[in-house]
This record gives structure tokens, C-alpha cells and sequence, in this order.
């Protein structure tokens, strides 16, 4: 797992942006569907981990 988040819609958006960058990404939804609350969860390869973390640092400043 390189990235989670409770926020609705924004898991979309970080996978969109590790494939943009070749990486191949899953999303784990452990969200209520009803209620929102809970989490998604973001895996890349483990191979592809520092590359993933390295992007997402970038897009978080």
C-alpha cells in the first residue's frame, strides 16, 4: 500500500496520475458505500513502491 485516504474522489485522481507515469495501480475501497466512512486504499508492484511514493511527494507540495 502506498497511499490512503478517506477522501471521496480523490483515490481516482492518484491512480490517474501513477498510470500517467507507467505504473500499474490497484484501489482497495473499504468505504461504507452509504455513509463514506472508512478508507481506500492505493497498491502499486513492490517493485514500483519508491517510484509511486517519489510521485506522490511531488503532487503533494
Amino acid at each position: 500500500m502506498v497511499y490512503t485516504t478517506n477522501r471521496v474522489g480523490h483515490p481516482e485522481l492518484i491512480k490517474q496520475h501513477l498510470e500517467a507515469h507507467g505504473l500499474d495501480v490497484a484501489i482497495i475501497d473499504k468505504q461504507d458505500s452509504s455513509y463514506h466512512f472508512g478508507r481506500v486504499e492505493i497498491y502499486v508492484r513492490n517493485d514500483d513502491a519508491a517510484r509511486a511514493y517519489q510521485l506522490l511527494k511531488e503532487i503533494d507540495h
